[in-house]
């Protein structure tokens, strides 16, 4: 369910900021830049968020481990370092195949829309 999650927030995102993606065309942005750029943006958030439910994970577990099973818990940094990283490039990967769509729709037809 967090990989659709993921998935839909990424491509709503890539669309919504359609008309920034056209305007910046328009300023003479290659669409391998502007690939790069949002790509490197949706890496940077996917990090973060990777990041954050990992830690959040761990503190969660730490809790539960404490209050329900005495307290019997180790720290294991193999599965958030793992998870961060795979969100990262989950999150990378899903914009550039949304804005590999969206290149392909020619700057005229988006601009009808304004």
């Amino acid at each position: 369910i967090g990989l659709f999650v993921l998935y839909s927030v990424a491509v709503g995102q890539v669309q919504s900021r359609g008309r920034d993606g056209v305007l910046m065309r328009l300023l003479g942005l290659r669409s391998g830049e502007l690939m790069t750029m949002m790509g490197q943006e949706f890496a940077l958030l996917g990090f973060f968020a990777g990041l954050l439910g990992s830690l959040l994970a761990l503190g969660i577990s730490y809790i539960l481990s404490v209050s329900f099973f005495d307290g019997v818990w180790s720290l294991e940094w193999r599965a958030p370092l793992i998870s961060t990283i795979f969100v990262t490039v989950f999150c990378t990967l899903v914009s550039r195949w949304a804005l590999w769509k969206a290149r392909k729709i020619p700057v005229q037809t988006l601009l009808q829309d304004v």
